[in-house]
């Protein structure tokens, strides 16, 4: 009983402490929380970078160690101190050559890139996503992350059709990825770019989309940026309820979050939208929540920046001692926070509101600051267009012998190509000349085989035909004559059994009968004086006796104009269809036909009212393989088939009259 009370206790009191202690879903747990930290809580990221730095030194993991690096890196990007966001990127990668992570390698790629983008440097992002495009075709997180910053390049050049070609390239792959959050990004992209064009439907239907995925993933912070284009959509429609009722939707997506400056900015859009109403009540509330959002949490660049906007919003609206008043407040929250005000157009606005107010005094001095601000931001903008223009020209030259160095290299990568391409050509075409020659030599010899066969098929039939007008002769001459004499003597016989007599004399005339029918059966040789009308006539008169078959023909005497060989092929094919009637199909009548179709073609048609066949016994026969190939010894199309009603068979042959 201990024993089992020690493993419950064990797992429900020591599985936590076990999970607990596992580096890698605690750093797993830490990375997670950088998602939902306000991007200006800095000191909450560097605590979080603390511990995750001390569990990738306990998990001794390189790839783990560049993911750190590749954070604080895009934390320098988001504050524009790209120098440092570069240095940190650069010892991610340094790790990533020898440890690789691609997916880790595309997204500093990505980031890299968007800071080339920042700085003006459309050329060198461009060529760097050119060549990761041909590095990793087979990679689809590569290529999407590609094509969504191609697209991002193309956009700031005003490229337009080239930036949705690449925008919709990034959102097909993402849906076969079944990747949701840059699914959703694309589209995000792609409304962007409809929006730069005009095209606010379009932007509005994407947007939308983009909106429904990144509510199905739960990512806020992507929810919120893509709701807030659905409301500059708006209101550059001037939908301005509809635009205020988005923002509103935003403050329900940031509830129960610490994004302070997000809710703070989402205030100052409501208070905007209040100013297009003309609701000043409205107006001044949500200005003061804005400001209140960053002053109690003592945000104080985030501060500076809302109070300047407030400002902004009462001086469009002209309520210029609401924008005195504000000034006052800022400078004493500035002077007591020790936050400066680097912002001229702000003296400008203020120096403005003082002259309408008749304060000139004021109104000189606010100038004068403006003036100063503006001249010391403009001296530091030109020192540092100066040394960029600098950098510019030797990057320039740079770039342009690594130009004529491509050059070199394409030419030869070309001949290199070419040389293998001829290479593939001589051997394709080898391979088809050897195939030819094979299906070729495989096609005479079998042509060869069925002329052999044809001729081995002729050869048997007309050595048959001839072995049976020999038998026929024999019968006739020697069988036929010995009987005659037989009964001759018979004749002659004085015994006075007469009845013994006459029953050898019916015997013998029965059998003579016999003899002369075999021999005709062998060889009609009465063909040779008798009309081929005449001869059926007979055949059909004997089998209608014998087995009681209904049989009638109609005959056109046009067939005797043929050799005789070819009567004799066709009197056998239809004594071989009599044959089967007869003995399968259980024909109660045959028909025979023939007619003269036109002048040059001669129909011979049999039926019979039997069972008739199935399709697939129509090869098994041995009459009718022998029927076939008589067709062919006579050059006639042959066609045997059922009836239309599936009852009894049809032969069918068409001869041709100059055969």
């Amino acid at each position: 009983m201990k024993k089992y009370i020690l493993i419950l206790m064990t797992v429900f009191f020591g599985s936590p402490i076990l999970l607990s202690q596992n580096p890698a879903r605690e750093f797993q747990k830490y990375r997670d929380s950088l998602q939902t930290l306000s991007s200006y809580d800095t000191v909450s990221f560097f605590q979080i970078i603390g511990k995750l730095r001390k569990l990738t030194s306990e998990m001794k993991s390189p790839q783990k160690k560049a993911d750190v690096l590749h954070i604080i890196g895009t934390y320098y990007y988001f504050r524009t101190d790209f120098n440092r966001a570069n240095k940190y990127y650069d010892s991610a990668l340094v790790i990533l050559n020898k440890f690789p992570d691609r997916k880790l390698k595309n997204l500093i790629d990505l980031k890299r890139s968007y800071i080339l983008l920042d700085k003006g440097e459309f050329y060198k992002a461009r060529k760097l996503y050119f060549e990761k495009e041909l590095s990793e075709p087979n990679d689809t997180m590569a290529q999407i992350l590609v094509n969504m910053a191609l697209g991002q390049i193309y956009q700031a050049e005003s490229r337009h059709d080239s930036c949705l070609n690449r925008m919709y390239k990034a959102l097909t792959l993402s849906i076969a990825k079944k990747d949701f959050y840059y699914e959703a990004t694309s589209r995000n992209n792609i409304g962007g770019e409809y929006q730069l064009l005009g095209k606010y439907e379009d932007a509005r239907k994407e947007f939308v989309s983009a909106l429904l995925i990144a509510k199905k993933i739960n990512n806020k912070k992507l929810a919120v940026s893509i709701n807030s284009n659905i409301a500059i959509i708006y209101l550059q429609q001037n939908k301005i309820k509809e635009a205020l009722q988005t923002y509103q939707e935003n403050l329900m997506f940031y509830a129960n979050t610490d994004f302070y400056y997000e809710i703070s900015y989402m205030y100052m859009n409501i208070a905007s939208c209040y100013l297009k109403l003309n609701e000043p009540i409205q107006l001044k509330k949500y200005s003061k929540l804005a400001i209140k959002t960053v002053t109690d949490r003592n945000l104080f660049i985030e501060s500076i920046n809302i109070y300047l906007q407030v400002a902004k919003l009462y001086l469009e609206k002209k309520e210029y001692k609401e924008v005195i008043l504000l000034s006052k407040e800022v400078f004493e929250y500035s002077k007591k926070n020790n936050v400066s005000i680097n912002e001229p157009t702000f003296y400008s606005s203020l120096s403005k509101a003082y002259e309408e107010e008749g304060d000139n005094y004021n109104a000189l001095l606010m100038n004068k600051k403006y003036i100063n601000q503006k001249d010391s931001l403009d001296k530091v903008s030109s020192n540092k267009m100066v040394n960029e223009l600098i950098f510019k020209h030797h990057l320039a030259e740079k770039e342009q012998k690594i130009l004529l160095q491509e050059k070199e290299n394409i030419l030869l990568k070309k001949e290199n190509e070419l040389y293998n391409l001829n290479n593939t050509y001589y051997i394709v075409i080898s391979i088809m000349i050897l195939i030819l020659s094979t299906l070729l030599g495989f096609y005479f010899f079998e042509r060869k085989v069925n002329m052999q066969k044809e001729l081995y098929a002729s050869q048997l039939i007309n050595d048959i035909d001839k072995d049976r007008e020999r038998i026929a002769m024999d019968l006739h001459d020697d069988l036929g004559l010995g009987i005659t004499i037989v009964r001759q003597k018979l004749l002659k016989n004085t015994t006075n059994d007469h009845a013994l007599n006459n029953s050898i004399e019916d015997d013998l005339k029965i059998l003579l009968e016999k003899t002369r029918k075999i021999s005709r059966d062998l060889f009609p040789s009465t063909l040779k004086h008798l009309r081929f009308k005449e001869f059926i006539d007979n055949l059909f008169n004997e089998t209608e006796s014998q087995t009681g078959i209904i049989c009638s023909y109609e005959i056109d005497d046009k067939i005797d104009l043929f050799d005789l060989n070819i009567k004799t092929h066709i009197l056998r094919m239809i004594q071989e269809c009599i044959h089967n009637s007869i003995k399968y199909s259980g024909a109660g009548a045959i028909r025979l036909e023939i007619q003269n179709v036109n002048s040059n073609k001669t129909q011979i048609t049999y039926y019979d009212n039997g069972v008739g066949f199935k399709e697939n016994m129509k090869e098994k026969g041995l009459g009718l393989k022998n029927i076939y190939q008589r067709g062919v010894l006579i050059k006639a199309d042959v066609l045997i088939a059922n009836n239309e009603n599936n009852k009894g068979v049809k032969l069918s042959i068409t001869l041709n009259d100059n055969t």
